[in-house]
């Protein structure tokens, strides 16, 4: 085993308690809330009831119990049910990114059952707890006095409002890292407090007033929010863009061309005949598509120097977006120019050796650069802001007819992408590197630059459309008939053979590009996109979500640009090349 993964194993191993204690404290936090809301609303009930006796008390009792422990029984059958199989008699090859997967999955397996046992345990302790106190009575007198201090008086039900404020604050202004220390069960444990404490300044309303304040306040909440409601899912531009970008859109030949020109590849292509170009297609698949293409990527560059300059597009969807993004801010932290690799070198020199006899297999196993940087990022928690934004910001924004962009749920990943990106930035020891993903989409590629052109697939929820987001054009024309559009702003002038259309890009992040891409209801909503682009729609807004709706593969984008790049082949101002297809990575 190399020795990289075996620091990653002792690092993870001496987190297991961190991990194991606090996912325990907050399912506990979980649970006492339940009982204590529910024995709070049966103390305050049972003076209001016929005296109860036999099997009945004895029910009442246990109910607030029982209550409170489902959320620890769901969180131990969780652990258990989320354990990954074991694989019995497969062997994988050597250099293979599954491989050092599978080890960190038995890892998991372990981890995951003593989280389990850690539950259980906790399970018994809670049990015993809540049956002790809640079966003593001066607990219901001291959950009566409780009731009339705080819970029935208005003046503590603005207080409990206001907590909740300070804590949608928190969440807005630390996106990431608030809910990451709290972990997953202490984001839901907030959330739950929040709801249990509301909840309850409402029943013993309704038990004094007799009046069904429940449902009539929250039921005419959710009326406002399904009637008047704001959208405030619009999306995300670049920090002071007011506007599209001034510079005009070159289409994908013209971009082919340029990248073609320059002097290294010039050079190579007369050294060997013709010049290597490749296209790779991702595909979706979730954050598990997500590290698939990120780490394939990484490895390929790790291994093969010389793969970047080849490496002209990447066509992504949904995880496998986000993966190409991932691995664009690690490619870029090198700032390698093109002529880096010199004319000798080996393409490939870890695998040349390793087939010539004199490497070893644990070189090629091990995680280079790139690929360690890619891996510090994707080790990033995103579903806990997703989570927050969620319960708190998402959920508070429905009851706003005012659109509040922070508090779209989709631009905590945006952030937690972004700030997990500073992390390779900080691991560079030297040179101060802008961090790509806060940056304009259409800065991230030039000719020149040496890094691959990235083109992420959406779908337009009007016109079940390909829309994707690209730095050049595919479709010069962007015709209305066809059904790959690209999300720029367009100005048409002209008719038939006379017309003419220029397109600019919109000043949007990468990180918000690759999310755009993977909008998948009920975990990240629709983004919505003021425009003016008839090839998409002929509304002045747009709605993209995933762009595994239409195409999962990012294979049918990648064969029209290569259908459009080799219109070229055999003209006087290219040099000679061959794209070797279109390299569908398939996850397994």
């Amino acid at each position: 085993m190399p020795d990289q993964i075996q620091e990653l194993y002792r690092i993870a191993a001496d987190d297991i308690g961190w991990v194991t204690l606090k996912e325990c404290v907050a399912v506990g936090v979980i649970a006492l809330t339940i009982w204590a809301v529910a024995f709070q609303l049966t103390a305050a009930t049972l003076p209001h009831i016929p005296p109860a006796k036999g099997r009945l008390a004895f029910y009442i009792e246990a109910a607030p119990v029982v209550l409170g422990a489902l959320p620890i029984v769901a969180a131990t059958a969780g652990q258990l049910a989320s354990r990954p199989a074991e694989k019995i008699g497969e062997v994988e090859e050597v250099g293979s990114i599954f491989r050092i997967q599978d080890q960190a999955l038995a890892f998991e397996r372990s981890m995951l059952l003593i989280l389990a046992l850690a539950m259980l345990i906790l399970l018994a302790s809670f049990v015993v707890f809540a049956w002790q106190i809640g079966s003593k009575h001066r607990s219901a007198a001291l959950a009566n006095r409780t009731n009339i201090a705080y819970f029935i008086p208005y003046r503590f039900l603005a207080l409990t409002i206001g907590g909740i404020a300070l804590l949608t604050i928190g969440f807005v202004l630390f996106p990431d890292r608030l809910a990451q220390f709290v972990g997953s069960f202490g984001v839901i444990a907030r959330f739950a407090m929040c709801v249990a404490g509301l909840t309850t300044h409402f029943a013993l309303l309704t038990i004094r007033f007799n009046f069904p304040f429940i449902p009539v306040v929250f039921g005419g909440l959710f009326l406002v929010a399904s009637l008047f409601g704001g959208d405030d899912h619009e999306l995300r531009s670049v920090a002071g863009a007011t506007g599209p970008s001034e510079e005009m859109h070159i289409s994908a030949v013209e971009a082919f061309r340029d990248w073609l020109r320059q002097k290294p590849r010039l050079a190579e292509a007369e050294r060997l005949g013709e010049y290597p170009v490749f296209i790779v297609a991702a595909q979706g698949s979730g954050i598990y598509a997500a590290n698939n293409a990120a780490r394939f990527l990484a490895r390929m560059q790790d291994l093969c120097p010389a793969f970047r300059q080849h490496l002209f597009a990447i066509s992504g969807v949904s995880g496998g977006s986000v993966g190409s993004v991932i691995f664009a801010p690690a490619l870029h932290a090198d700032d390698a120019p093109l002529d880096t690799i010199g004319p000798d070198a080996k393409t490939c020199p870890k695998i040349a050796d390793f087939l010539a006899g004199v490497g070893r297999a644990e070189d090629i196993d091990a995680p280079g650069e790139v690929e360690q940087r890619v891996a510090s990022v994707l080790e990033t928690d995103f579903l806990l802001p997703l989570v927050a934004g969620l319960l708190f910001t998402d959920f508070t924004q429905l009851f706003s007819r005012l659109a509040i962009p922070s508090f779209d749920r989709a631009r905590f990943l945006e952030y937690t992408l972004e700030n997990a990106a500073d992390r390779i930035l900080n691991q560079k020891e030297a040179g101060d590197q802008s961090n790509l993903l806060k940056a304009d989409f259409q800065s991230h590629w030039t000719p020149s630059n040496n890094m691959p052109a990235l083109l992420l697939n959406a779908t337009d929820a009007g016109s079940g459309k390909r829309v994707v987001v690209s730095p050049f054009d595919i479709d010069p024309l962007h015709a209305k008939d066809k059904d790959l559009c690209i999300l720029s702003m367009l100005d048409r002038a002209g008719t038939g053979a006379n017309q003419t259309v220029k397109s600019h890009s919109l000043r949007i992040p990468l990180s918000a590009a690759a999310f755009t891409s993977a909008r998948f209801p009920w975990v990240t909503p629709a983004a919505t996109v003021s425009l003016r682009n008839d090839c998409i729609t002929a509304n002045p807004q747009a709605r993209l979500v995933d762009g595994g709706y239409i195409e999962n593969s990012g294979i049918e984008t990648a064969l029209d640009l290569i259908e459009r790049l080799n219109s070229i082949k055999g003209t006087s101002d290219a040099p000679k090349f061959r794209i070797r297809g279109a390299m569908r990575k398939r996850f397994r």
